[in-house]
């Protein structure tokens, strides 16, 4: 406790050497911090960009502006089946179903 009153109370300040390493330590600090910025940026582009394109697609699918194809739908619930001829709507790996009339 003496020691560190003493050091507190004299006039001598740090070395040059410290006072360089301090600032080093600083700098580089700051420069992880504005990679880091600068990445988190990156991400959050692509993912606004993905997001968009998948409610695009869903809308599509949903409106059924999407590719469109005819085909069959089998329902089965253990006690018998029946098949459904159905419009396919489909688009970027989703797909919508609708009962054709």
């Amino acid at each position: 406790m003496k020691k560190s009153v003493s050091r507190l109370l004299s006039r001598a300040g740090e070395s040059f050497s410290e006072v360089l390493v301090a600032i080093l330590i600083v700098a580089m600090a700051a420069l992880l911090m504005a990679s880091m910025v600068s990445a988190s940026g990156s991400i959050d582009r692509a993912a606004r960009m993905e997001d968009a394109d998948f409610y695009k697609a869903i809308s599509n699918v949903e409106e059924g502006t999407a590719t469109t194809s005819s085909g069959t739908v089998t329902i089965d619930d253990g006690a018998g089946s029946e098949t459904v001829d159905v419009n396919v709507y489909s688009q970027d790996g989703l797909t919508a179903y609708e009962v054709t009339p």
